[in-house]
C-alpha cells in the first residue's frame, strides 16, 4: 500500500510539475508580449524594474500555488471527514476541541490581511529596488569615474532595507500562523478529553487512542494550512499586478491613422487640428469635451500639416517646444486625442533616427544592415554619405568590429552615424530624423546634410527636427514650433528671421527681471 501511495504521489508530483512549466511560459510569455503590443503612453507607467518583477517573481508565485492548489478543497474535505470520525467516537465532546478552532479564525483572518498588505508594499519596495539596479549597471561607467559607488551603495542599502522590513514583518507573521496551527492539535486533544469527562463519559484506553489518532489526522491538514493560505496569499497579490499590466491599453494604429487618404495623390503626411497627450488613457484622466486632459500632462495641440512628397521639411524651435513630440506623434507613440493623421504607405514603415540612438551588440556591418540582405554598391553609397569611411578605417576589424552593448566602444558621434546609416539603408519612403546633426561637428554636420539628406535620400519624404539652422537653407518647408503647437510654416526665407529673432526676445523679456531681482 504504502508503494502504491509513493506511486501515486510521484505520478502526480510529474504531471503538476509539467502544468507549472506550461504556466510559467504561458505567463512570461504574456508579459513579454503584452509589452510590445502596450502603447508608449500606457507603458510609461511601468519602470523596467517592474516588467523584470512580472516576468519572475510574481510569475513564480502564481505557478508556485499550483503546487498547493488541491491542497485547497481537500483541506477543509479532510478536515471535516476526521470530525465527523471523531464525533463517532467522543459525541458532542469534539465540540470543545472545535470551538477553538473556530476562535482562531479572526485571528487567521487578522494575519490574511497584514500579510497580504505587507506583500504588496515588499512587491513595490522590490520593483523600486530593481529599478535602481538597472540604472546603475546601464551607468557604471559614469558613477566610476565620478567615484560615487558609496552613495548609490547607500541608496540600494536603503531601498534593500526597507524591502527587508516588510520581508522580515511577513515572516513574523507566517511564524505566528504556523506556531498557532502547529499547537492546535494539541489543544484540541486536551479540550475534547477534558470536555469527554465533564459529560459523565468514562475515558478507556481504546478511546484515548482512537481518539489521539484521529486528531494526528488533523496534524497535517492543520500543519498546511498556513502555507496553503500564504501562498495563495501571495499568489493573489502577483497576479493582480501581472492583471494590471496586462490591462493597459493595447496599440492601435488602426484608430491613430486615418484610414481615408487625401483627394490629393501627392500628400505624405497630413495632420488636421491634431491633438496628441504622452498621457495613456489607463492614468485616470479622461479628456475633456475639447480633447484637453489635466494641465501637468504633456500636450500637443490644435497641430496643422501637410507635407509632400518627397520634400524636406525641417521643424525648428526652442528646446521643449514639441519637435521631438511630434516626431513621435507621427510614429503612434503618443496617443491622439483628436483631429486627423493620415501617413502614407503607413504600413511600410518609417525611417527613423531618434535622439538617443539604439545600437544593437553586433557588428558595425550587422547593425547598419538590421538584416536586409548585403547591397555591396548601395552598402558602400551609405557609409560615404554618413562620412562613416574615416571610423572604419581606423576601427581594428573595420565594419566587421563588435561595437559592444549599446555601442560602448563607439563616441556619441560615431552612434548617431551609425543610426544614421541604419535608417537610410532601410530604404523607406518616410524618414524622420530626430536631431542627428547634434551630435556632430559642424564640418561632419555639413557633410550628412549635403550628402545624406539632400542626396542619399533625394526624393525621399523627410522630416527634419534640428537646432543646427545653418543648415536648412534648401528645406523646401520650415515648421516653427513653440509650446506644443505649429506657430508657422512657410519657406526658410520666411521662418529662419522669426527663429533668430526668438533669443534677442527672450534676453529682452528677462531684463525686467533682473533688474527686479537686483
Amino acid at each position: 500500500m504504502t508503494l502504491f501511495s509513493s506511486v501515486l504521489q510521484n505520478i502526480f508530483a510529474f504531471e503538476v510539475s509539467k502544468v507549472c512549466l506550461s504556466a510559467r511560459a504561458s505567463l512570461v510569455s504574456a508579459v513579454y508580449g503584452k509589452a510590445l503590443r502596450v502603447s508608449s503612453c500606457s507603458l510609461a507607467g511601468f519602470s523596467l524594474g517592474e516588467v523584470v518583477n512580472l516576468m519572475s517573481t510574481d510569475t513564480d508565485r502564481v505557478v508556485n500555488f499550483f503546487n498547493s492548489f488541491h491542497e485547497l478543497w481537500s483541506l477543509p474535505f479532510r478536515f471535516s471527514i476526521t470530525l465527523y470520525l471523531l464525533y463517532l467516537q467522543v459525541g458532542v465532546a469534539f465540540l470543545g476541541g472545535l470551538c477553538v478552532a473556530l476562535v482562531l479564525v479572526p485571528l487567521n483572518k487578522f494575519l490574511a490581511s497584514r500579510i497580504l498588505s505587507n506583500n504588496k508594499h515588499m512587491l513595490k519596495c522590490k520593483d523600486d529596488r530593481v529599478k535602481l539596479m538597472t540604472e546603475i549597471l546601464f551607468g557604471i561607467r559614469v558613477i566610476k569615474f565620478y567615484n560615487w559607488e558609496p552613495h548609490f551603495t547607500q541608496k540600494v542599502s536603503e531601498h534593500r532595507k526597507q524591502e527587508l522590513s516588510y520581508l522580515r514583518a511577513i515572516k513574523y507573521l507566517d511564524a505566528m500562523c504556523v506556531y498557532t496551527w502547529a499547537a492546535l492539535p494539541v489543544i484540541i486533544s486536551i479540550l475534547t478529553f477534558v470536555t469527554y469527562v465533564l459529560l459523565g463519559h468514562q475515558l478507556t484506553a481504546a478511546k484515548v487512542f482512537t481518539t489521539v489518532a484521529l486528531v494526528g489526522m488533523l496534524i497535517v491538514p492543520l500543519n498546511a494550512f498556513p502555507w496553503v493560505l500564504s501562498g495563495i496569499l501571495e499568489a493573489k497579490v502577483s497576479l493582480e499586478r501581472i492583471q494590471r499590466f496586462i490591462g493597459l491599453t493595447n496599440q492601435d494604429l488602426l484608430a491613430h491613422y486615418a484610414l481615408m487618404s487625401p483627394e490629393d495623390n501627392q500628400t505624405s503626411v497630413l495632420l488636421s487640428r491634431g491633438t496628441f497627450s504622452w498621457q495613456g488613457p489607463d492614468d485616470g484622466n479622461e479628456c475633456g469635451p475639447d480633447g484637453g486632459v489635466g494641465r501637468q500632462s504633456l500636450l500637443l495641440h490644435n497641430l496643422n500639416l501637410r507635407v509632400t512628397k518627397g520634400s524636406l521639411v525641417v521643424v525648428v524651435g526652442k528646446v521643449g517646444c514639441g519637435k521631438s513630440s511630434l516626431l513621435a506623434a507621427l510614429t503612434g507613440e503618443l496617443r491622439r486625442l483628436s483631429g486627423v493623421l493620415y501617413v502614407a504607405n503607413r504600413e511600410a514603415g518609417f525611417g527613423l533616427v531618434s535622439q538617443e540612438p539604439w545600437i544593437q551588440h553586433a557588428s558595425v556591418q550587422d547593425n547598419i544592415l538590421f538584416g536586409k540582405d548585403y547591397d555591396a554598391d548601395f552598402y558602400q553609397a551609405v557609409i560615404e554619405a554618413c562620412a562613416l569611411s574615416d571610423d572604419l578605417g581606423v576601427l581594428p576589424n573595420g565594419d566587421q568590429t563588435e561595437v559592444g552593448e549599446n555601442g560602448v566602444t563607439l563616441s556619441g558621434g560615431q552612434k548617431a552615424r551609425l543610426a544614421l546609416a541604419r535608417a537610410a539603408y532601410m530604404n523607406k519612403d518616410i524618414y524622420l530624423l530626430d536631431d542627428p546633426l547634434a551630435a556632430v561637428d559642424t564640418d561632419v554636420a555639413e557633410h550628412l546634410m549635403k550628402k545624406c539628406v539632400m542626396g542619399l535620400l533625394k526624393g525621399k519624404t523627410r522630416i527634419l527636427s534640428t537646432h543646427r539652422i545653418e543648415f536648412v537653407q534648401q528645406a523646401d518647408m520650415m515648421v516653427l514650433m513653440d509650446n506644443g503647437t505649429i506657430i508657422k510654416t512657410g519657406t526658410p526665407a520666411e521662418i529662419l528671421p522669426l527663429v533668430e529673432a526668438a533669443p534677442k526676445v527672450d534676453r529682452n523679456a528677462q531684463k525686467p527681471e533682473q533688474r527686479d531681482m537686483i
